[in-house]
């Protein structure tokens, strides 16, 4: 029985986002990893898919502060009535 969590984030508002590694393996420990994830978050800033004020990458987690500054990044999981990124984990 797998559980399933939603998350409701509001368009525009800053978040502290945590992604973890299953079972704490440190993925993230090699230096060519990390420019991976740097990357990534680089391109979707650029791209002005996100908003990035701070992040920390550790061997076995991520951690963002920032927003979704549009609905453009999840188009498919907008709430119209509600102004909210819904994703399902």
């Amino acid at each position: 029985n797998k559980q399933i969590r939603k998350s409701y984030t509001e368009i525009s508002k800053i978040y502290f986002w945590t992604a973890t590694i299953h079972n704490w393996l440190p993925l993230l420990d090699p230096e060519q990893n990390k420019k991976i994830i740097i990357s990534s978050l680089k391109k979707l800033s650029d791209d002005n898919l996100i908003s990035v004020y701070a992040f920390v990458i550790m061997p076995n987690l991520i951690q963002r502060l920032g927003a979704c500054p549009h609905a453009a990044f999840f188009p498919q999981y907008i709430s119209e009535d509600t102004n909210l990124c819904i994703s399902t984990v």
